[in-house]
């Protein structure tokens, strides 16, 4: 194991890149949980009750091989219906009694606040009564939904990444193996003191299966872990979304992308954590995952990729030129050929017309230069090998992938391409629009995946293409998708460019890269993120972002379900303009303005009112205190509130018990008693 004295801290620069990714975490988990599949997922399980202990040795020992139970109204309300005949399983169901809003509560703390008004009436416990719930197989109906699940991790880990793990996980006195885990890929027993892997699994799963235990034995070791979190240790949710979160910034670190088994796992676990929305709960973690992972990495003699300072005149020419590198030369020239292929492809193909159609006719001339990849299998594929390309290389360019056959097969089929380009103007991936026509199991947009020369979490499309306009001053304005952005810079002649994240979640490497660019502090920038729910929750994330940064955001509003392309296309540049150089106001009264629209049915009563004020806390919460004192008082206005509602709900969100339990620097509390400490389970498995 290396010495304590010679292992090396991540620089500043590196520890914002794992903050970077601990955020795009948090909102990636957001935008899962928002999907259409995950949310009828969300639907399903709210039907059905967490039972309590008596209740459930009440099931058990009526029907023990029940696996889904609940009543009779919520079967029907899922589409299944309860057969006849079947017998209904007794179970006790609590009889609640009202009590007055200012009455005293036995099971309220001392100097619990009243309920704010317009508040549901407490009630309290009086007693039982018998009720029924039946199983799943006593049903008929449709099959319930699945949740989204983890995929395991593929292909080979980063070199030397499991032995340096290997070397910190002994180095805290755990024997660590590969075996049999219980139908888990990793378990961790603090009692044995042992940590072990599943044998059968890739190495790349394999590894970051290690990197979440290690999580394990750095947070949750009763042996180490802080009397006041044990009390919290309880809670299987948190524990896990530490750990995962661990695992994810250390093998994003190492170049290890874990997004597909991560994202879901971490929703998964994070949902069961009561009183607080998953992504609410990896923020409110980050502040001991990020130091845990800090930790590690600097274990492991290794720190992410350095992510630049948010300067925006940092003079370049005072970097040193980089070493030659053959094989960043090769990629480099592997991308070229492939987007002369894809400009020789463009002539005669649906691609013109469909552009045309759109009034996106720039995107066929320089500087964005559209082509077109053909719908043959191979076709690039065996152009390349022509010109001397081999596998290796067509691998590692993301332009080829393996088929299940073993063979390669092109990356990009039948789709416009846009090339995206680095600060020099070398071509370093793609972003692919599929053919209108194509069936609906087709992604809309493909990107390049991350490679030695691209990764969508820290490239813009756009930079390069609008970098005469940018250096100019010109006001970028993001948008999420690539001809959004061409058509945002052909509507405003000069007067703003479009800036694409290309399906990302906005991150401070994306701000660091548009800031070496323009002078992001002195101009500020146009947010037009689309209107739907993803894209309202980008928004968010990123006044959030702007306003931490002292960077003034404006938001501009497009039409309902609509974008940048679609209101250029059918309204032409005036309606553009119109939205974004003359009506485009502070984002966060966008954001604040589009979250109360959800209320407007409930608005006429005073729960509604009270509701909206609590929806519009959570969104001011992580804000500065001017944005929040502003916003509290637009909302309280518009709700016909005290302002102290709102900013009282703020106080309570910052103070929540699991922010200061968890240490978050923006959300914690100056003061709370400790939590009594609660017997911590030996062994923790990972699912």
């Amino acid at each position: 194991m290396t010495p304590p004295s010679s292992r090396r801290t991540p620089s500043p620069a590196a520890a914002d890149r794992l903050g970077e990714l601990h955020e795009r975490l948090a909102r990636e988990v957001a935008a899962l949980r928002t999907g259409e599949d995950w949310q009828r997922w969300l639907k399903t399980a709210s039907r059905f009750h967490s039972y309590s202990f008596q209740n459930t040795l009440l099931i058990l020992s009526q029907r023990p091989d029940a696996t889904s139970v609940a009543g009779y109204e919520a079967w029907k309300a899922l589409g299944r219906q309860v057969a006849r005949g079947e017998k209904g399983i007794a179970i006790l169901a609590p009889v609640l009694r009202r009590l007055s809003p200012t009455a005293p509560s036995d099971s309220a703390p001392p100097d619990a606040e009243p309920a704010l008004t317009g508040a549901p009436a407490r009630r309290a416990l009086a007693g039982f009564r018998v009720t029924y719930v039946w199983d799943i197989s006593q049903t008929t109906g449709p099959p319930l939904p699945e949740p989204p699940t983890p995929q395991l991790l593929q292909g080979q880990a980063p070199p030397g990444l499991w032995d340096a793990l290997a070397d910190v996980v002994t180095g805290h006195g755990f024997r660590l193996d590969r075996g049999p885990a219980g139908g888990a890929n990793g378990i961790t027993d603090f009692g044995a003191r042992t940590v072990r892997v599943r044998a059968d699994v890739d190495d790349a799963q394999a590894v970051k299966t290690l990197a979440h235990e290690l999580g394990h034995v750095r947070l949750h070791d009763p042996a180490t872990a802080p009397t006041a979190w044990q009390g919290q240790l309880a809670c299987l949710g948190l524990i896990e979304v530490e750990a995962e979160s661990v695992a994810y910034l250390v093998t994003a670190a190492h170049g290890l992308d874990a997004a597909g088994y991560t994202f879901p796992y971490v929703a998964g676990w994070a949902d069961s954590v009561p009183g607080h929305t998953p992504e609410d709960v990896v923020r409110l973690t980050g502040e001991r995952v990020l130091t845990a992972a800090r930790s590690i990495l600097a274990a492991t003699e290794t720190a992410p990729t350095d992510t630049p300072a948010l300067v925006a005149d940092a003079p370049r020419a005072t970097a040193r030129p980089p070493a030659p590198d053959p094989a960043h030369d090769a990629l480099l020239a592997v991308q070229a050929k492939a987007a002369a292929f894809f400009r020789e492809h463009l002539d005669h193909s649906w691609v013109p017309p469909y552009l045309h159609g759109r009034r996106l006719d720039a995107a066929l001339d320089t500087p964005w230069d559209a082509g077109r990849a053909p719908a043959g299998w191979t076709t690039l594929v065996h152009h390349l090998r022509d010109h001397g390309v081999d596998d290796d290389t067509l691998l590692a360019s993301g332009l080829a992938i393996r088929a299940r056959t073993g063979r390669l097969i092109d990356t990009f089929r039948e789709r416009l391409m846009l090339p995206i380009r680095d600060d020099d103007g070398h071509v370093i991936g793609f972003v692919g629009r599929a053919h209108p026509d194509a069936s609906h199991r087709t992604p809309k947009y493909l990107n390049t995946h991350t490679t030695a020369l691209y990764a969508k979490g820290k490239h813009l499309y756009g930079v390069h293409q609008n970098l005469p306009a940018l250096q100019a001053g010109t006001v970028p304005v993001l948008v999420e998708g690539p001809l959004d952005a061409v058509a945002v810079t052909t509507a405003l002649s000069g007067r703003g460019v479009g800036i694409a994240v290309c399906g990302s979640v906005l991150n401070i490497a994306h701000v660091d890269h548009l800031a070496r660019h323009t002078d992001l502090a002195g101009r500020g920038v146009v947010v037009g993120f689309d209107t739907d729910p993803a894209g309202h929750n980008a928004a968010t994330w990123a006044a959030t972002l702007f306003t931490g940064r002292a960077i003034r955001a404006r938001g501009a509003e497009w039409a309902p379900s609509s974008d940048p392309a679609s209101l250029f296309q059918q309204r032409g540049a005036a309606e553009v303009e119109r939205r974004v150089l003359d009506e485009a106001g502070p984002l966060t009264d966008l954001i604040v303005d589009r979250r109360l629209s959800r209320w407007e049915p409930h608005l006429h009563v005073p729960e509604g009112r009270v509701g909206a004020a609590r929806a519009v806390a959570s969104l001011l919460a992580p804000l500065p205190d001017a944005d929040v004192t502003r916003q509290a008082h637009r909302t309280a206005k518009r709700l016909c509130l005290d302002t102290r509602v709102v900013t009282d709900e703020v106080a309570r969100l910052r103070s929540s018990p699991l922010a200061e339990t968890l240490g978050s620097p923006q959300l914690a509390a100056p003061t709370r008693p400790a939590t009594p400490s609660l017997d911590l389970p030996m062994r923790r498995r990972s699912r």
